[in-house]
C-alpha cells in the first residue's frame, strides 16, 4: 500500500506480507499414516556422528511398535554426511576420516536396514556434495545415487515440494534460517520457530538478499511458496523445534544426529535436542516425537 508521487516514484504507506490463510486440518478418521522427519545426519566422516542413537532409531523403525508399522516415508532433508571439500581448508578439517564417497557408503548401509515398504527421501544441504548454492541444489550425482538402493531410495533436489497422500509436504534444508536469526528481532537458534513462522509470512524461503544464503540467478524463483504447505520441514541449524503455523501449517526444524563439534565450540553453540525422529500423520493433525539420544 503506497502513494504516487509528482515523479515515477510510490511512497509505501504499508508492506502486506502475503501470509497464510488460516485453517484447520479435519482428521479423516483414517488410520494413520506417518511421515518422519531428520535432518544433518553428518554420518561417515565426523567423530561426532551419532552413530549409536541412529542406529535405534533404525531398529524402532524397523520394529512392531504400532506408530513404527504406520511410518510410510522418511524424509533425510540435507547435511547427510559431514562432506569434504565444501569449504575451503574443510580437506584439513578436523575431525573428518573418511573421504566423502565413503561417507556416503556409510550412510548408504545404514539406509539398507530400513524396512523396504518405507520409502526414504534423500536431500542435500550445505555440507553434501552438490553445488552450494541455491536454487535449487540438485540431486545427487549418480555416482552416489548408485550406492543406495533405487527400490525404497529417492533423490530430491532442495528446496522440493512433495505430495504424500493428498497432502502437500514442502522440505528446505535451510541454510537461510542463518539469515533469519540476524534479521528478526528475539530470534535465536534455541527459538528458531518465529524465523520458520517469518518466512512462511513471506511466502518465501529466502526472504533476504545478500546475506549468508549462495543465491545463483534464475528465470524461476524455486524458493517462492506457492502452493500452501501442510507440512514444512527444515533443518540445518542443529535445533529441534516443532510448532504450528496459523492453525493448518504443521512445521519442525528437524534435530541432528551430530554431538558439538569443535566449530560449534567456537561459537559457544551446543545442540540442544539431539537424535529425534519427528513423525506427521497424514491422516490427521497429530504430530509424534521420538528421541534416541543416550545422553
Amino acid at each position: 500500500m503506497g502513494r504516487n508521487s509528482s515523479t515515477p516514484v510510490i511512497f509505501a504507506n504499508e508492506v502486506v506480507r502475503p501470509d497464510i490463510p488460516m485453517r484447520v486440518m479435519d482428521d479423516t478418521g483414517k488410520p494413520p499414516v506417518y511421515v518422519a522427519s531428520v535432518s544433518d545426519i553428518h554420518v561417515g566422516g565426523s567423530k561426532t556422528f551419532r552413530r549409536d542413537d541412529f542406529r535405534s532409531m533404525v531398529k524402532w523403525i524397523s520394529s512392531s511398535r504400532e506408530e513404527a508399522e504406520s511410518l510410510r516415508y522418511l524424509i533425510m532433508s540435507g547435511d547427510v554426511v559431514d562432506g569434504i571439500g565444501v569449504y575451503p581448508g574443510a580437506g584439513e578439517r578436523p575431525g573428518i576420516t573418511e573421504p566423502p564417497l565413503e561417507q556416503y557408503e556409510a550412510l548408504a548401509e545404514l539406509v539398507s536396514e530400513i524396512p523396504e515398504d518405507i520409502t526414504i527421501f534423500l536431500m542435500p544441504g550445505n555440507h553434501d556434495s552438490v553445488r552450494l548454492a541455491e536454487p535449487p541444489q540438485p540431486v545427487f550425482s549418480h555416482r552416489i545415487r548408485e550406492l543406495f538402493p533405487p527400490r525404497n531410495v529417492v533423490m530430491l533436489p532442495n528446496p522440493y515440494n512433495l505430495r504424500l497422500e493428498g497432502k502437500n509436504v514442502l522440505i528446505y534444508h535451510g541454510m537461510s534460517l542463518n539469515d533469519m536469526v540476524e534479521l528478526i528481532p528475539g530470534v535465536n537458534f534455541q527459538t528458531i520457530g518465529k524465523a520458520i513462522e517469518e518466512i512462511l509470512k513471506r511466502r518465501h524461503l529466502v526472504p533476504s538478499y545478500g546475506g549468508k544464503t549462495p543465491l545463483i540467478p534464475s528465470e524461476n524463483d524455486y524458493h517462492v511458496i506457492e502452493e500452501v504447505p501442510d507440512i514444512f520441514i527444515t533443518g540445518h541449524i542443529h535445533s529441534h523445534y516443532l510448532g504450528n503455523y496459523r492453525g493448518g501449517v504443521r512445521y519442525v526444524n528437524s534435530s541432528t544426529w551430530q554431538s558439538q563439534t569443535e566449530y560449534q565450540k567456537m561459537m559457544n553453540f551446543s545442540p540442544p535436542n539431539p537424535s529425534i525422529l519427528t513423525l506427521f500423520d497424514l491422516n490427521s493433525s497429530s504430530t509424534l516425537v521420538k528421541r534416541f539420544s543416550k545422553d
